[in-house]
């Protein structure tokens, strides 16, 4: 989840909870430096779509989206 508004803190992450703890930690484990945590375009998980196509988290992954 997101971090309310001004509690914004030194580590740059606007986010907090599970993922980003995981995240962190999986860093350590796999060596790791820098990830990053965002909103998807659209808002949603992702769904399958009548013509085999995806929505979602799953079509940005699937496409590549935000990858460097």
């Amino acid at each position: 989840m997101r971090k309310p508004n001004g509690s914004g803190g030194t580590d740059g992450n606007e986010f907090v909870g599970f993922i980003p703890d995981l995240m962190d930690r999986l860093s350590h484990i796999i060596g790791f430096r820098s990830y990053e945590i965002r909103i998807v375009v659209d808002g949603k998980y992702g769904s399958k779509r009548n013509d085999g196509s995806w929505s979602g988290m799953i079509a940005e992954l699937i496409r590549g989206v935000g990858l460097r």
